[in-house]
């Protein structure tokens, strides 16, 4: 088979995804110098990398990986670049040869946790609409707690329940939104509905953040063996901090992922720009099939919730997942026919 008909295995797509950024930069004349947590190009002060995650502010380019990188920043084809990755002699990205940043001490302590926790019952129940037993549920578990200032705090527990990071929340009318110092990088808050203990996780569903993650499970009650994790933003690196954590978890029962593969990988992000490029950005970075569960009437998930419980007295609605690459070509064909339906009346508005 000619070099222009030639198709790509799984294995060579996989393989051009994992070549190290930075060596494919400065193959092709670009340099890179260490600022804190990022390394920035020296040739595009906008260019700047994180891991295997680049950002190109000043051209609106990002992405991950090897193949991603070299089909947006060094523009070349898709083919010229699997072929150029693939029969090239490129290095494979080593996170554990990448410079860390000292991770700081945890600044999180227990004993400054409250007994009475009737002001972020309130909070959660009252303002976010979520159902009650859900959250005494959520309370009782440990993986929120409320401290002596009234905030919520939503605690990373990792599979031995360690606590290891933590996201807080106000509950007063001033704003108030933290990631504590020191919490685990990548990590997140999640949640584990697991109607049998002995087996292993299923399911996992990915939302934005904390809040989002409970008002998930309060409008999808018959979820089974899954757990749904905050990204706190939208953080590739923690989708697949949590994805790992989730195999050693099913490893522990005793169910190697590759015996028993996940049955859904579910993306609950935002319903705003930011959200759906985000699924742009997962789905084309990975071979696996991601399903899309954004919120359809409201911008997240809390805000759908507390929608749908004010037309349904009290109980939520929901439709099921859909399979995500679909989805997203459906919400941008919706787009681009808006933009020419727009074009088509300001023609005929220069018409006549």
């Amino acid at each position: 088979m000619s070099k222009n008909h030639r198709v790509f295995t799984d294995e060579e797509k996989a393989k051009a995804r994992d070549v190290d950024i930075r060596e494919i930069g400065e193959h092709n004349g670009l340099s890179f110098s260490r600022q804190g947590k990022y390394d920035r190009c020296n040739e595009h002060d906008s260019l700047i990398l994180k891991g295997q995650s680049f950002y190109w502010n000043s051209t609106g380019k990002k992405g991950n990986g090897g193949l991603s990188f070299a089909v947006e920043v060094l523009d070349m084809k898709f083919k010229d670049a699997m072929t150029m990755l693939v029969d090239g002699e490129y290095g494979q990205y080593d996170a554990s040869k990448a410079p860390k940043d000292e991770q700081k001490e945890l600044n999180y302590n227990t004993s400054y946790e409250v007994e009475n926790t009737k002001i972020s019952r309130d909070y959660l129940i009252n303002e976010r609409g979520l159902d009650e037993k859900l959250v005494d549920w959520s309370f009782k578990t440990g993986a929120v707690a409320q401290d002596g200032f009234n905030n919520v705090c939503f605690k990373w527990l990792d599979n031995e329940n360690n606590i290891v990071g933590a996201d807080k929340r106000g509950t007063g009318e001033k704003p108030f939104k933290q990631v504590v110092q020191g919490s685990k990088e990548h990590g997140g808050f999640h949640l584990d509905v697991l109607q049998d203990k002995n087996k292993g996780i299923k399911n996992i569903v990915f939302t934005e953040s904390p809040i989002d993650a409970l008002s998930y499970y309060d409008a999808h009650r018959d979820i089974e063996q899954t757990r749904i994790a905050s990204l706190s933003g939208l953080k590739l690196e923690s989708l697949k901090e949590h994805v790992n954590e989730v195999g050693k978890y099913n490893v522990e029962k005793g169910e190697h992922p590759r015996d028993y593969p996940l049955n859904s990988i579910v993306l609950a992000v935002d319903n705003d720009e930011a959200g759906k490029n985000f699924v742009r950005n997962v789905i084309n970075s990975y071979e696996t099939e991601f399903k899309l569960d954004l919120p359809t009437e409201r911008k997240d998930w809390n805000e759908q919730l507390k929608k749908d419980k004010a037309i349904t007295n009290g109980e939520p609605t929901y439709e099921k997942p859909k399979e995500a690459k679909q989805q997203m070509q459906y919400i941008d064909n919706e787009k681009d026919s808006g933009v020419e339906r727009w074009i088509q009346i300001a023609y005929q508005c220069l018409i006549f």
